[in-house]
Formats: structure tokens, sequence, C-alpha cells
């Protein structure tokens, strides 16, 4: 009995051992809408699921705009899940210094440069499907690219959205 309790008690601290790794690796983040003023906005949450982690983003109005907090070095993927939306006719993110601009089609190819209130991506280098975005469902599902994650500093990505059919 008391080599079961010790075996019990070993793998609660192994496992919230885990979970301050898994805290440390991926660091502090947080998610928020900014348009509190209007009370049908889009609804914006986090969802973790093992290393994952996600902004859903659940549709009312179908037009919005997110900031996402990151603390520490962030490690793992970031998804955006948009919940219940049509085809997403816009879709934006910076981190202040770069910025990506896509929808579901055409996708994004281009890492550009974030000035003042657009992404300028003249002279970018061009890639393939930046966002990976993909239909799942009733939700498309996107991973922003590490290149706006990977900052030792605080960081702050802001991300906005426009659908095809709004209200």
């Amino acid at each position: 009995m008391r080599r079961l309790l010790i075996a019990s008690i070993v793998a609660a601290l192994s496992f919230a051992a885990d979970l301050c790794t898994l805290a440390a690796d991926h660091g502090e983040i947080s998610a928020e809408s900014l348009d509190r003023a209007h009370l049908d906005a889009d609804q914006v949450r986090l969802d973790r699921g093992g290393l994952d982690v996600a902004v859903v983003i659940t549709r009312n109005r179908g037009i919005g705009s997110a900031q996402v907090r990151i603390a520490g070095n962030w490690k793992g993927p970031l998804y955006v899940t948009f919940h219940n939306f049509s085809k997403l006719e816009n879709f934006a993110v910076t981190d202040g210094d770069k910025c990506i601009e896509g929808s579901l089609r055409p996708a994004a190819e281009y890492i550009g440069t974030w000035k003042d209130t657009y992404c300028d991506c003249s002279g970018a280098k061009r890639s393939l499907d930046l966002l990976k975005m993909k239909i799942d469902g009733s939700d498309i599902r996107l991973k922003i690219p590490l290149q706006l994650l990977r900052s030792k500093r605080p960081n702050i990505l802001r991300l906005g959205w426009i659908d095809a059919y709004r209200s």
C-alpha cells in the first residue's frame, strides 16, 4: 500500500513537472477580442490540447480583430480556428514588424513589412501557402508561421479577419 501511495505521488509530481515544462516551453499566452464595443462581436478564446494551442474565433458578425499576447520563448505551433465561418475573405496577422495577409483562396504567399495600417509585401520573397489554411467541417483552420512567434521579448500578435458573408 505504501509503495502504491509513493508511486502515485511520484506520478503526480511528474505530471505537474511536465505541465510546468509545457508552460515554460510555450511561454504564457492569452487572447482577447479587440471589438468589445460591438455587442455582437465574434467570440475569441484559447483552446489548449496537448502541445497544440489554438485561438478559436466563433462567428457572430464575421468581421473583427483580436490580439494574442505571448510572453517567453514560444516553441510550439499556434493555430487559429474560425468556427462557423463560410469563406474567410481576408485574414491578416502582424507582430508589429512582419505581417502576412491572405484568404482561403488565394493562399498567403508573402511575409511583408507592417507599415502603420497595412501589410506591404513589395519586394518580399514568395513562399507557398504560408498559413496552410484548410476547411475542416464548418471550421477554417490555419497555422501561424514560426517567423511571427519566435521572440525572446513579449510578443503581441494582432489578428484581423473578414468573412465573405458577414452580417
